[in-house]
């Protein structure tokens, strides 16, 4: 999966719709930690 792909994937303003904008920026924060550790 390209870079785009993940960014698109993972956008959290897809999030922020089902989830408070809180939630949708930790769990952003914690994909973020998880793609940079590869």
């Amino acid at each position: 999966m390209s870079k785009e792909e993940l960014e698109h994937q993972y956008s959290p303003s897809r999030w922020v719709v089902r989830r408070g904008p809180e939630e949708a920026l930790k769990t952003y924060l914690q994909m973020g930690n998880h793609v940079g550790s590869y």
